[in-house]
Protein backbone atom coordinates (compact mmCIF):
# COMPACT_ATOMS: atom_id res chain seq x y z
CA UNK A 1 0.00 0.00 0.00
CA UNK A 2 2.83 2.72 0.80
CA UNK A 3 4.63 1.59 -2.47
CA UNK A 4 1.46 2.56 -4.74
CA UNK A 5 0.99 5.44 -2.60
CA UNK A 6 4.31 7.22 -3.04
CA UNK A 7 3.66 6.24 -6.82
CA UNK A 8 0.83 7.96 -6.76
CA UNK A 9 2.51 10.95 -5.59
CA UNK A 10 5.63 10.89 -7.71
CA UNK A 11 2.93 11.07 -10.75
CA UNK A 12 1.33 14.08 -8.95
CA UNK A 13 4.51 15.46 -8.79
CA UNK A 14 6.00 14.95 -12.07
CA UNK A 15 8.27 17.17 -13.50
CA UNK A 16 7.59 19.10 -16.92
CA UNK A 17 10.22 18.48 -18.90
CA UNK A 18 12.98 21.60 -19.93
CA UNK A 19 12.43 23.73 -22.82
CA UNK A 20 16.06 23.77 -23.77
CA UNK A 21 18.97 20.86 -23.79
CA UNK A 22 22.86 22.44 -23.25
CA UNK A 23 25.12 21.30 -26.08
CA UNK A 24 28.67 22.81 -24.73
CA UNK A 25 30.78 23.76 -27.23
CA UNK A 26 34.89 24.76 -27.58
CA UNK A 27 35.01 28.65 -28.50
CA UNK A 28 36.03 31.61 -27.17
CA UNK A 29 33.76 34.71 -26.72
CA UNK A 30 35.41 38.17 -26.87
CA UNK A 31 35.26 40.43 -23.61
CA UNK A 32 32.73 43.07 -24.89
CA UNK A 33 29.95 43.41 -22.62
CA UNK A 34 27.84 44.56 -24.91
CA UNK A 35 24.30 42.95 -25.95
CA UNK A 36 23.71 42.37 -29.48
CA UNK A 37 22.48 45.02 -31.29
CA UNK A 38 19.25 44.86 -33.12
CA UNK A 39 18.40 46.59 -36.42
CA UNK A 40 15.93 49.15 -34.26
CA UNK A 41 18.96 49.93 -31.44
CA UNK A 42 21.01 52.29 -31.46
CA UNK A 43 24.41 52.44 -29.47
CA UNK A 44 25.06 55.57 -27.68
CA UNK A 45 28.07 56.51 -25.56
CA UNK A 46 27.48 57.56 -21.84
CA UNK A 47 28.79 60.73 -21.22
CA UNK A 48 26.96 62.51 -18.10
CA UNK A 49 25.34 60.69 -15.16
CA UNK A 50 25.18 63.56 -12.37
CA UNK A 51 23.08 63.57 -9.03
CA UNK A 52 20.52 66.54 -9.57
CA UNK A 53 19.24 66.17 -6.49
CA UNK A 54 20.46 67.77 -3.03
CA UNK A 55 22.96 65.36 -1.26
CA UNK A 56 21.26 65.27 1.53
CA UNK A 57 17.94 64.45 0.04
CA UNK A 58 16.18 61.51 0.47
CA UNK A 59 15.98 60.73 -2.99
CA UNK A 60 18.66 60.09 -5.86
CA UNK A 61 17.32 61.79 -9.10
CA UNK A 62 19.72 61.60 -12.09
CA UNK A 63 20.62 63.50 -15.65
CA UNK A 64 21.89 61.43 -17.71
CA UNK A 65 23.31 62.47 -21.00
CA UNK A 66 23.61 59.81 -23.77
CA UNK A 67 25.78 60.10 -27.31
CA UNK A 68 24.41 58.30 -30.25
CA UNK A 69 27.28 56.40 -32.15
CA UNK A 70 27.85 56.01 -35.78
CA UNK A 71 24.27 56.66 -37.24
CA UNK A 72 23.18 59.18 -39.63
CA UNK A 73 20.35 61.57 -38.91
CA UNK A 74 16.96 59.40 -40.11
CA UNK A 75 18.40 56.44 -37.84
CA UNK A 76 18.30 58.95 -34.33
CA UNK A 77 15.47 61.23 -35.21
CA UNK A 78 12.93 60.91 -32.61
CA UNK A 79 10.50 63.73 -31.51
CA UNK A 80 9.70 65.54 -28.40
CA UNK A 81 6.99 62.86 -26.42
CA UNK A 82 9.13 59.85 -27.43
CA UNK A 83 10.59 57.64 -25.40
CA UNK A 84 14.24 55.43 -24.76
CA UNK A 85 13.83 51.58 -23.72
CA UNK A 86 16.96 50.31 -22.28
CA UNK A 87 18.50 47.08 -21.47
CA UNK A 88 19.61 46.92 -17.98
CA UNK A 89 21.89 44.29 -16.68
CA UNK A 90 22.69 42.36 -13.61
CA UNK A 91 25.56 43.73 -11.30
CA UNK A 92 28.78 41.60 -11.66
CA UNK A 93 28.35 41.20 -7.77
CA UNK A 94 25.25 40.02 -7.67
CA UNK A 95 26.10 37.55 -10.33
CA UNK A 96 28.89 35.84 -8.28
CA UNK A 97 26.14 35.29 -5.66
CA UNK A 98 24.07 34.14 -7.75
CA UNK A 99 26.23 31.62 -9.53
CA UNK A 100 27.65 30.49 -5.98
CA UNK A 101 23.81 29.51 -5.26
CA UNK A 102 23.59 27.34 -8.08
CA UNK A 103 27.26 25.61 -7.73
CA UNK A 104 28.15 26.67 -10.63
CA UNK A 105 30.88 29.16 -10.75
CA UNK A 106 33.67 26.66 -11.81
CA UNK A 107 31.56 26.31 -15.43
CA UNK A 108 30.29 29.81 -16.06
CA UNK A 109 32.70 30.63 -18.41
CA UNK A 110 32.22 27.81 -20.71
CA UNK A 111 30.42 28.26 -23.43
CA UNK A 112 27.45 26.98 -24.85
CA UNK A 113 24.37 26.65 -27.36
CA UNK A 114 20.44 26.13 -26.66
CA UNK A 115 18.72 23.54 -28.41
CA UNK A 116 14.91 23.39 -28.41
CA UNK A 117 13.64 20.04 -27.00
CA UNK A 118 10.53 20.89 -28.76
CA UNK A 119 10.67 21.39 -33.24
CA UNK A 120 7.74 23.51 -32.37
CA UNK A 121 9.42 26.01 -29.71
CA UNK A 122 12.15 28.50 -30.71
CA UNK A 123 15.17 29.85 -29.46
CA UNK A 124 14.28 33.65 -27.09
CA UNK A 125 15.05 36.36 -30.25
CA UNK A 126 17.53 38.23 -28.44
CA UNK A 127 19.73 35.70 -26.63
CA UNK A 128 23.06 35.37 -28.37
CA UNK A 129 23.76 31.86 -30.39
CA UNK A 130 26.43 31.03 -28.23
CA UNK A 131 26.48 31.35 -24.48
CA UNK A 132 27.98 31.02 -21.46
CA UNK A 133 25.97 30.99 -18.11
CA UNK A 134 27.97 34.32 -16.87
CA UNK A 135 27.14 35.98 -20.11
CA UNK A 136 23.42 34.86 -19.84
CA UNK A 137 22.85 35.56 -15.91
CA UNK A 138 24.12 39.17 -16.50
CA UNK A 139 22.41 40.01 -19.69
CA UNK A 140 19.15 37.74 -19.74
CA UNK A 141 17.94 36.54 -16.33
CA UNK A 142 15.85 38.96 -13.67
CA UNK A 143 17.70 37.06 -10.48
CA UNK A 144 16.32 40.10 -8.59
CA UNK A 145 12.69 40.01 -9.31
CA UNK A 146 10.11 37.71 -6.79
CA UNK A 147 10.14 34.29 -7.73
CA UNK A 148 6.77 33.22 -9.55
CA UNK A 149 4.94 30.22 -8.46
CA UNK A 150 6.48 27.88 -10.78
CA UNK A 151 9.97 28.81 -9.45
CA UNK A 152 8.77 27.13 -6.71
CA UNK A 153 7.12 24.25 -8.26
CA UNK A 154 10.38 23.31 -10.11
CA UNK A 155 12.63 23.85 -7.38
CA UNK A 156 10.78 21.07 -5.46
CA UNK A 157 12.02 18.54 -7.87
CA UNK A 158 15.71 19.85 -7.17
CA UNK A 159 16.14 20.10 -3.34
CA UNK A 160 18.03 17.62 -1.35
CA UNK A 161 16.54 18.31 2.07
CA UNK A 162 13.13 16.73 2.68
CA UNK A 163 12.34 19.26 4.76
CA UNK A 164 13.05 21.93 1.60
CA UNK A 165 11.18 19.73 -0.41
CA UNK A 166 7.80 19.43 1.93
CA UNK A 167 7.78 23.30 2.22
CA UNK A 168 7.74 23.79 -1.67
CA UNK A 169 5.44 21.31 -2.15
CA UNK A 170 3.30 23.24 0.29
CA UNK A 171 3.81 26.54 -1.05
CA UNK A 172 2.33 25.00 -4.85
CA UNK A 173 -0.81 23.41 -3.05
CA UNK A 174 -4.20 25.16 -2.81
CA UNK A 175 -4.08 24.80 1.16
CA UNK A 176 -0.89 26.74 0.79
CA UNK A 177 -1.13 29.96 -0.77
CA UNK A 178 -1.67 31.78 1.84
CA UNK A 179 1.99 30.82 3.48
CA UNK A 180 3.36 31.43 0.01
CA UNK A 181 1.99 34.73 -0.21
CA UNK A 182 2.91 35.75 3.28
CA UNK A 183 6.75 34.14 2.26
CA UNK A 184 7.23 35.57 -1.25
CA UNK A 185 4.53 38.66 -2.52
CA UNK A 186 4.12 39.95 0.75
CA UNK A 187 7.67 41.25 1.88
CA UNK A 188 8.75 41.05 -2.56
CA UNK A 189 11.27 38.27 -1.45
CA UNK A 190 13.91 38.31 -4.54
CA UNK A 191 14.81 35.13 -6.50
CA UNK A 192 18.43 35.48 -4.40
CA UNK A 193 16.56 35.19 -0.61
CA UNK A 194 14.64 32.14 -1.72
CA UNK A 195 17.93 30.41 -3.22
CA UNK A 196 19.31 31.08 -0.16
CA UNK A 197 16.54 29.29 1.95
CA UNK A 198 15.98 26.72 0.15
CA UNK A 199 20.15 26.11 0.08
CA UNK A 200 20.18 22.20 -0.86
CA UNK A 201 18.42 22.81 -4.22
CA UNK A 202 20.99 21.56 -7.23
CA UNK A 203 19.40 23.21 -10.18
CA UNK A 204 20.40 21.17 -13.52
CA UNK A 205 21.86 24.03 -16.16
CA UNK A 206 18.86 22.97 -18.29
CA UNK A 207 16.29 24.22 -16.28
CA UNK A 208 17.54 27.91 -16.29
CA UNK A 209 15.49 28.94 -18.97
CA UNK A 210 12.14 27.96 -17.65
CA UNK A 211 12.65 29.03 -14.03
CA UNK A 212 14.22 32.24 -13.87
CA UNK A 213 12.63 35.29 -15.70
CA UNK A 214 13.71 37.40 -18.84
CA UNK A 215 15.11 40.63 -17.42
CA UNK A 216 12.63 43.18 -18.90
CA UNK A 217 13.76 46.48 -20.87
CA UNK A 218 12.64 49.45 -19.15
CA UNK A 219 11.36 52.88 -20.51
CA UNK A 220 11.98 56.55 -19.70
CA UNK A 221 11.08 59.45 -21.53
CA UNK A 222 13.20 61.46 -23.54
CA UNK A 223 13.88 64.79 -21.81
CA UNK A 224 15.31 66.91 -24.54
CA UNK A 225 15.04 67.97 -27.73
CA UNK A 226 16.68 66.95 -31.31
CA UNK A 227 16.50 70.56 -32.20
CA UNK A 228 18.60 71.89 -28.96
CA UNK A 229 20.98 68.56 -28.63
CA UNK A 230 21.54 66.86 -31.90
CA UNK A 231 22.66 63.48 -31.90
CA UNK A 232 22.10 63.06 -27.95
CA UNK A 233 19.44 61.36 -25.63
CA UNK A 234 19.16 63.19 -22.20
CA UNK A 235 16.93 61.50 -19.21
CA UNK A 236 16.15 62.42 -16.07
CA UNK A 237 15.86 59.27 -13.95
CA UNK A 238 15.10 58.30 -10.03
CA UNK A 239 16.83 56.06 -8.77
CA UNK A 240 14.59 53.35 -7.07
CA UNK A 241 15.45 52.46 -3.50
CA UNK A 242 12.86 51.13 -0.93
CA UNK A 243 12.63 49.11 2.07
CA UNK A 244 10.11 45.88 2.70
CA UNK A 245 8.53 43.97 5.46
CA UNK A 246 11.80 42.43 5.57
CA UNK A 247 13.27 45.76 6.29
CA UNK A 248 15.93 44.85 3.84
CA UNK A 249 16.85 48.00 0.93
CA UNK A 250 15.55 46.89 -2.14
CA UNK A 251 16.98 48.70 -5.58
CA UNK A 252 15.51 49.02 -8.97
CA UNK A 253 17.33 46.58 -11.19
CA UNK A 254 17.77 49.48 -14.15
CA UNK A 255 18.13 52.37 -12.31
CA UNK A 256 20.71 50.52 -9.56
CA UNK A 257 22.77 49.69 -13.32
CA UNK A 258 22.32 53.07 -14.54
CA UNK A 259 23.56 54.62 -11.29
CA UNK A 260 26.71 52.91 -11.23
CA UNK A 261 27.71 53.40 -14.92
CA UNK A 262 30.80 56.14 -15.48
CA UNK A 263 30.91 58.83 -17.69
CA UNK A 264 33.17 57.37 -21.42
CA UNK A 265 33.60 54.40 -19.77
CA UNK A 266 30.65 52.49 -21.46
CA UNK A 267 28.73 51.90 -24.68
CA UNK A 268 24.95 51.23 -24.35
CA UNK A 269 22.22 50.05 -26.41
CA UNK A 270 18.52 52.10 -27.16
CA UNK A 271 15.32 51.60 -28.76
CA UNK A 272 13.59 54.58 -29.50
CA UNK A 273 9.56 54.37 -29.21
CA UNK A 274 7.24 56.48 -30.16
CA UNK A 275 5.46 58.10 -27.20
CA UNK A 276 1.73 58.85 -26.58
CA UNK A 277 1.47 62.86 -25.81
CA UNK A 278 2.38 65.37 -28.75
CA UNK A 279 2.74 68.78 -29.09
CA UNK A 280 0.35 70.86 -31.02
CA UNK A 281 0.88 71.73 -34.73
CA UNK A 282 1.03 75.65 -34.37
CA UNK A 283 3.55 77.35 -32.32
CA UNK A 284 1.02 80.03 -31.19
CA UNK A 285 -1.44 77.66 -29.55
CA UNK A 286 -0.46 78.24 -25.68
CA UNK A 287 0.30 75.07 -23.60
CA UNK A 288 0.17 74.10 -19.76
CA UNK A 289 3.15 71.38 -18.72
CA UNK A 290 2.00 69.89 -15.51
CA UNK A 291 4.80 67.92 -14.44
CA UNK A 292 5.43 67.42 -10.97
CA UNK A 293 8.70 65.17 -10.17
CA UNK A 294 10.58 63.35 -12.69
CA UNK A 295 7.01 63.87 -14.44
CA UNK A 296 9.23 67.35 -15.94
CA UNK A 297 11.02 65.12 -18.11
CA UNK A 298 8.77 64.66 -20.92
CA UNK A 299 8.05 68.40 -20.19
CA UNK A 300 11.71 69.91 -20.73
CA UNK A 301 12.01 68.17 -24.38
CA UNK A 302 8.36 69.76 -24.90
CA UNK A 303 9.45 72.80 -23.97
CA UNK A 304 13.06 72.70 -25.72
CA UNK A 305 11.54 71.75 -28.84
CA UNK A 306 8.42 74.84 -28.62
CA UNK A 307 10.93 77.32 -27.68
CA UNK A 308 13.57 76.67 -29.60
CA UNK A 309 11.08 77.08 -32.66
CA UNK A 310 10.03 80.80 -31.49
CA UNK A 311 7.62 79.74 -29.07
CA UNK A 312 6.47 81.89 -25.76
CA UNK A 313 3.15 80.93 -24.55
CA UNK A 314 4.40 78.05 -22.32
CA UNK A 315 2.95 77.75 -19.36
CA UNK A 316 4.90 75.12 -16.22
CA UNK A 317 3.01 73.63 -13.10
CA UNK A 318 6.00 71.99 -11.12
CA UNK A 319 5.84 70.13 -7.68
CA UNK A 320 8.58 69.03 -5.84
CA UNK A 321 9.36 68.99 -1.79
CA UNK A 322 11.69 71.41 -1.19
CA UNK A 323 13.37 74.57 -3.21
CA UNK A 324 16.77 73.58 -2.16
CA UNK A 325 16.11 69.47 -2.41
CA UNK A 326 14.42 68.66 -5.66
CA UNK A 327 13.85 71.60 -8.31
CA UNK A 328 15.02 69.84 -11.14
CA UNK A 329 16.77 72.37 -14.01
CA UNK A 330 15.82 75.29 -12.28
CA UNK A 331 18.41 77.46 -13.89
CA UNK A 332 17.15 76.33 -16.80
CA UNK A 333 13.55 77.43 -16.52
CA UNK A 334 14.88 81.10 -14.70
CA UNK A 335 16.80 81.39 -17.96
CA UNK A 336 13.59 80.75 -20.12
CA UNK A 337 12.08 83.05 -18.21
CA UNK A 338 13.87 85.84 -18.18
CA UNK A 339 14.14 85.68 -21.38
CA UNK A 340 10.81 85.78 -21.94
CA UNK A 341 10.25 81.92 -23.29
CA UNK A 342 8.32 80.87 -20.37
CA UNK A 343 5.99 81.07 -17.23
CA UNK A 344 6.87 78.45 -14.07
CA UNK A 345 4.45 77.88 -11.47
CA UNK A 346 6.10 75.72 -8.59
CA UNK A 347 4.36 73.97 -5.78
CA UNK A 348 6.74 73.30 -2.79
CA UNK A 349 5.58 70.98 -0.60
CA UNK A 350 7.28 70.49 2.56
CA UNK A 351 9.23 74.53 1.82
CA UNK A 352 6.01 75.55 4.69
CA UNK A 353 3.72 74.10 7.18
CA UNK A 354 0.83 73.72 5.09
CA UNK A 355 1.58 70.89 2.08
CA UNK A 356 1.14 72.17 -1.74
CA UNK A 357 0.99 70.48 -4.76
CA UNK A 358 0.30 71.29 -8.32
CA UNK A 359 -3.36 70.34 -8.12
CA UNK A 360 -3.32 73.63 -5.84
CA UNK A 361 -1.21 76.12 -7.55
CA UNK A 362 -3.36 76.07 -10.66
CA UNK A 363 -6.87 76.12 -8.74
CA UNK A 364 -4.66 79.82 -7.69
CA UNK A 365 -4.75 80.54 -10.76
CA UNK A 366 -7.61 79.50 -12.26
CA UNK A 367 -8.67 83.07 -14.27
CA UNK A 368 -5.82 82.14 -16.10
CA UNK A 369 -5.82 78.14 -16.50
CA UNK A 370 -9.31 79.42 -18.35
CA UNK A 371 -8.19 81.84 -20.21
CA UNK A 372 -5.37 79.75 -21.79
CA UNK A 373 -7.69 75.98 -21.75
CA UNK A 374 -11.14 77.68 -22.87
CA UNK A 375 -10.52 81.27 -24.78
CA UNK A 376 -7.44 80.31 -26.36
CA UNK A 377 -7.59 76.80 -26.83
CA UNK A 378 -4.76 76.11 -25.66
CA UNK A 379 -3.64 72.48 -24.84
CA UNK A 380 -2.59 70.38 -21.39
CA UNK A 381 -0.21 68.15 -20.53
CA UNK A 382 0.28 66.23 -17.11
CA UNK A 383 2.80 63.47 -16.59
CA UNK A 384 3.87 61.86 -13.72
CA UNK A 385 2.94 58.84 -10.62
CA UNK A 386 -0.04 57.26 -11.63
CA UNK A 387 -1.00 57.43 -7.85
CA UNK A 388 -3.45 60.44 -6.69
CA UNK A 389 -2.07 63.41 -8.75
CA UNK A 390 -3.62 62.92 -11.99
CA UNK A 391 -6.89 62.74 -10.51
CA UNK A 392 -5.97 65.50 -8.41
CA UNK A 393 -4.77 67.41 -11.30
CA UNK A 394 -7.98 66.59 -13.61
CA UNK A 395 -10.57 67.41 -10.56
CA UNK A 396 -8.89 70.86 -9.82
CA UNK A 397 -9.59 71.42 -13.71
CA UNK A 398 -13.55 70.91 -13.09
CA UNK A 399 -13.12 72.97 -10.28
CA UNK A 400 -11.69 75.84 -12.28
CA UNK A 401 -14.31 75.13 -15.14
CA UNK A 402 -16.92 75.27 -12.69
CA UNK A 403 -15.89 78.15 -10.97
CA UNK A 404 -14.68 79.75 -14.12
CA UNK A 405 -17.00 78.81 -16.58
CA UNK A 406 -20.08 79.03 -14.60
CA UNK A 407 -20.62 75.56 -14.77
CA UNK A 408 -22.56 72.56 -13.07
CA UNK A 409 -20.53 69.37 -12.24
CA UNK A 410 -22.06 67.25 -15.21
CA UNK A 411 -21.05 70.17 -17.44
CA UNK A 412 -17.60 70.03 -16.42
CA UNK A 413 -17.49 66.63 -16.61
CA UNK A 414 -18.54 66.61 -19.93
CA UNK A 415 -16.00 69.68 -21.07
CA UNK A 416 -13.02 67.76 -19.48
CA UNK A 417 -14.30 64.79 -22.14
CA UNK A 418 -14.20 66.70 -24.85
CA UNK A 419 -10.80 68.43 -24.55
CA UNK A 420 -9.66 64.96 -23.89
CA UNK A 421 -11.36 63.60 -26.75
CA UNK A 422 -10.31 66.32 -29.19
CA UNK A 423 -6.24 65.62 -28.09
CA UNK A 424 -6.60 69.19 -25.99
CA UNK A 425 -5.98 66.91 -22.74
CA UNK A 426 -2.83 64.93 -22.85
CA UNK A 427 -1.35 62.56 -19.85
CA UNK A 428 1.12 60.13 -19.59
CA UNK A 429 1.14 58.55 -16.42
CA UNK A 430 3.55 55.13 -14.68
Amino acid sequence: MHTIFSTILDMLHSITPASYQIQFIDHNLDSDNVKPIKSDHLIANLVKNTRITAHDHFQDVRHIELDILDSNESDTNFNPGDVAVLFPKNLSEEVDEFLELLNMSDTADDTFILLPNDEDRELPPDLDSILTLRKLVENYLDISSTPRRSFFEFLSFFTTDENHTEKLREFCSAEGQDDLYAYNQRVRRTIIEALQDFSSAKIPLEYILDMFPKLQPRQFSISSSMKVHPGKIHLTVAIVNYKTRLVKPRTGVCTKWLSGLKPECCTIPVQITRGTMKLPTSISTPIILIGPGTGVSVMRAFLQERISEGATENYLFFGCRGQDKDYYYKEEWEQYVKDGQLKVFVAFSRDQDRKIYVQDILKENAQLVWDIVHERKGFVYVSGRADKMPTDVMNAFKSIFISEGVMTEEEAENYMTLIGRTGRYQQEVW
